[in-house]
């Protein structure tokens, strides 16, 4: 074997192991943007997060909510407010008609408030994926309605 016949190898082994290199890479490209589908598959239709995600937001705004409640009894002397939802926002109004609006979160479908004193009141949201969760005055958020 001459020196030529060497030369002529190492490029044609260079060439070899780029190619392979070459489709590892593209086998992994598409390895990976399978699993980015199938993981956006799961992803809840509404907001585009994941079932986790949503049940994240709501117990927030159900604390986000909770907080409001509070405001409005103490604001009022005692007396529970009303919760609404209406245009992708919370307003809860006290005996005295002041409304708060707190923002909510994206893919809430519905809110509301039941109980008669500020003891026994609970709180709930819904999101349009079908999580609901509710808190009561000193609860922590629970999944499900009151």
């Amino acid at each position: 074997m001459t020196r030529s016949d060497r030369g002529a190898l190492n490029v044609q082994a260079v060439v070899l192991v780029a190619l392979v290199a070459l489709l590892a890479g593209a086998g992994f490209y598409v390895y990976m943007s399978a699993a980015r589908d199938t993981a956006q598959a799961g992803a809840d239709v509404v907001t585009g997060a994941t079932s986790a995600a949503n049940t994240v937001a709501v117990a927030a705004d159900v604390q986000n909510l909770r907080l409001a409640v509070e405001s409005a009894v103490v604001d009022s002397g005692g007396h529970l407010p009303t919760v609404a939802f209406a245009g992708g926002h919370y307003v809860v109004s006290n005996a005295s008609g002041t409304a708060e609006t707190v923002p909510a979160g994206v893919g809430v479908s519905a809110a509301g408030i039941t109980g008669g004193t500020e003891e026994d009141y609970c709180v709930w949201v819904a999101a349009a994926n079908g999580i609901t969760m509710h808190t009561t005055h000193s609860g922590e958020p629970q999944v499900g309605g009151c």
